[in-house]
């Protein structure tokens, strides 16, 4: 019965050792896979800004902030 117990308990120790492994390699494809998104984000706003002040340059236009805040609330 003791020879049983033990073969059963190394057995549910295998099975769930073996499946936090799989669950560190999933998180860490996880994180890569964030990481790369963000960096996509990160370039897509950063193009978009060139892009805004290179038109702003171009047709000379000027945000300020000052007169923003004053449009509204006249």
């Amino acid at each position: 019965m003791r020879k049983l117990a033990f073969v059963t308990s190394l057995l549910i120790l295998s099975v769930s050792l073996s499946g936090c492994g799989l669950m560190e390699d999933a998180f860490k494809a996880g994180i890569i896979f964030a990481i790369i998104i963000v960096a996509i984000i990160a370039l897509v706003v950063w193009l978009a800004r060139m892009t805004a002040k290179s038109v702003a340059k171009k047709y000379d236009l000027t945000w300020d902030e000052d007169e923003i805040t004053k449009e509204n609330t006249a």
